[in-house]
């Protein structure tokens, strides 16, 4: 007897890391514009989160001037 919520609905090829990491600093700076903050705190926020999460593990997959450009860009729109 099959039970569908047995059966796993993740796709079959998982996304890059980059991926998810562009993903949640677009989620976390898109959470901050609203919640009224500069851009300067936004890009500070965002790639002191980013260093952390990466601490002892080695370079993040996204640079500092990437980050960067995706928070002025989510402040533009």
């Amino acid at each position: 007897m099959s039970f569908d919520w047995m059966e796993s609905k993740t796709p079959k090829k998982p996304s890059s890391a980059k991926a998810q990491v562009v993903r949640e600093l677009e989620q976390r700076a898109a959470m901050l514009y609203r919640l009224g903050y500069d851009v300067g705190y936004v890009t500070r926020r965002c790639l002191t989160n980013l260093h952390w999460e990466f601490e002892g593990l080695g370079d993040p997959p996204i640079s500092d001037t990437d980050v960067e450009r995706l928070v002025v860009k989510r402040f533009k729109t």
